[in-house]
C-alpha cells in the first residue's frame, strides 16, 4: 500500500476528538476542567469508556489518558486500539496498513475545532484557557494564626508551617464573586517565578488557580542555601511533604533537603524539570501507597532512566501492562504492583539516584501517619527503609513526635 501522507503528518491533521466523535464518544461538560472528557456508553446508560484529551486545540501534540486505568497515546495509539470498529481492518493486508488507511480517511475530511467551540461555553474555555495573573490576586505571607485554621486538623503543628512560612501564601481571587481566603501553594518555574497555585480552602475545597502551570512547574519548599540539596523529596501534595518533614524533623537535616509536590498526577515534563532543576540530588519518592502512587514510582523511574515506557490496563484480566519499547511488555496483577516487582520481571535496577519512602503501616500517605495519631514505636517503622540519610542522624537522636 502506497502512504498518501507519513505518520507525522496524519497526526497533525486528524483529531482524537474527530476519531472518538465518529466512534459514539460524547462530550461531557460535567469532567475535565482542563482536558475535554468524552465518554461512551453503552445503550445510552452504561459508562463503557472514558478519555481525556491533552493539547485538544493542537492535534500535533495531542493525546489522551484514561484516568485509574494507566492507558494513554496519541491518535494513532486510539486508532490502533479500536481498530476493529473500523471497516479498514477488514480490508487491510496487516495492521499497519489498516491504521494508515483509517488516518487517511480521516485527515481528507474537514474538522474543525470550531464546530465543538461554537456549540459548547464550556469547550471554548479549554481551548482559550485564561493565562495565569499573579495581580488578580491579593496575596499575604507569614500569617501564621490564619494559616493554622488549615493545618491544624491536618494534624501539622505550627512550629512546621513556621518552617514552611516562606513557601506558603494565603491569597483572595479578586476575579471570584466569593472572596474567599484560600491556603495556596505557589508553583514556580525554573526562574523562580511563580506561575500558578496549589489551592485550599475550607469545607475540603481543593484545585488550582485558573492558568496554572502545572506541566512543567510545581511548589518546592527549598531549605537549601545554594538551592543545591542533597536530597528532593517528592510527593503527590504539599501537605504530605510538610507532615513528612514534621515526622522526620530531628532525623533530617533541613538545610539538605527540599520538598515537591506534584499537585496529584504528575506530567512526564514536570518530572523531568525537578531533575533538570536539581541534577545532583537523591531523589526520593515519597507518593501515596495505593495502586496511582506505585505506578507513579515505575514512571518516575522510566523517566530518570529515559525509558520508552508506555502504561496501560488489560481489560481482560484487569492487569497493568508497562510496555518498555524493544525490551517488552510486562505484566502485573493489580495487588502485586510496584517497582520492586517491576524489577523481578523486567531484570533493572535500581536507579542510584533513587529511592522509595511510602507511609508505614500500609497507610496511604504522608498525611495520615499524622492524622492517624500513631504510636511513636509504629512510626519507627519509617525508618527500617533503605537508609538515606547521613549516618549521624540515623542512629544517635531520639524520634520524637511533635504535638499537634
Amino acid at each position: 500500500m502506497n502512504n498518501q501522507l507519513s505518520f507525522k503528518e496524519l497526526k497533525d491533521r486528524v483529531s482524537i476528538m474527530q476519531v472518538a466523535m465518529d466512534l459514539g464518544y460524547v462530550l461531557d461538560k460535567s469532567k475535565g476542567n482542563s482536558q475535554p472528557s468524552f465518554v461512551l456508553m453503552s445503550g445510552g446508560k452504561e459508562e463503557t469508556d472514558r478519555i481525556y484529551i491533552k493539547n485538544p486545540n493542537n492535534p500535533s501534540i495531542q493525546g489522551y489518558w484514561r484516568r485509574g486505568s494507566y492507558s494513554k497515546g496519541d491518535v494513532i495509539s486510539f486508532v490502533k486500539e479500536n481498530l476493529s470498529s473500523f471497516p479498514e481492518s477488514r480490508t487491510a493486508r496487516n495492521e499497519i496498513d489498516a491504521i494508515n488507511a483509517v488516518l487517511n480517511r480521516y485527515a481528507g475530511q474537514p474538522f474543525s475545532i470550531d464546530r465543538l467551540m461554537a456549540s459548547s461555553s464550556y469547550f471554548s474555555k479549554i481551548i482559550n484557557p485564561k493565562k495565569f495573573d499573579i495581580n488578580r490576586y491579593d496575596r499575604e505571607k507569614n500569617n501564621i494564626g490564619y494559616m493554622m485554621c488549615f493545618f491544624k486538623k491536618r494534624g501539622i503543628d505550627a512550629e512546621t508551617v513556621k518552617r514552611f512560612s516562606n513557601f506558603l501564601e494565603l491569597v483572595v481571587d479578586r476575579d471570584s464573586k466569593n472572596k474567599y481566603r484560600n491556603l495556596a501553594f505557589p508553583y514556580c518555574d525554573s526562574s523562580g517565578n511563580v506561575v500558578g497555585f496549589e489551592l485550599r480552602g475550607f469545607s475540603g475545597y481543593r484545585g488550582k488557580a485558573e492558568g496554572t502551570n502545572s506541566t512543567s512547574a510545581f511548589w518546592c519548599a527549598d531549605f537549601s542555601e545554594v538551592r543545591q540539596p542533597k536530597y528532593v523529596f517528592i510527593f503527590e501534595g504539599a501537605y504530605d511533604a510538610m507532615a513528612f518533614q514534621q515526622i522526620h524533623n530531628v532525623k533530617v537535616r533541613l538545610e539538605d533537603c527540599a520538598f515537591v509536590s506534584v499537585g496529584g498526577s504528575f506530567s512526564d515534563e514536570q518530572f523531568k524539570q525537578v531533575i533538570n532543576q536539581y541534577p545532583n540530588a537523591k531523589k526520593v519518592l515519597c507518593f501515596d501507597n495505593d495502586l496511582n502512587g506505585r505506578m507513579y514510582d515505575i514512571r518516575a523511574y522510566g523517566i530518570i532512566n529515559n525509558l520508552d515506557m508506555k502504561t496501560s490496563i488489560n481489560r481482560e484480566n484487569g492487569d497493568i501492562k508497562i510496555d518498555v519499547g524493544n525490551k517488552g511488555i510486562f505484566e502485573l496483577p493489580e495487588d502485586k504492583v510496584s517497582l520492586n516487582e517491576f524489577f523481578k520481571l523486567s531484570g533493572y535496577r535500581q536507579h542510584p539516584d533513587l529511592t522509595i519512602r511510602k507511609a508505614p503501616n500500609g497507610l496511604k500517605d504522608w498525611n495520615e501517619v499524622l492524622t492517624r495519631n500513631l504510636p511513636i514505636e509504629d512510626l519507627h517503622s519509617a525508618y527500617e527503609k533503605k537508609i538515606i540519610f547521613q549516618d549521624e542522624y540515623n542512629d544517635k537522636a531520639k524520634f520524637q513526635l511533635l504535638d499537634c
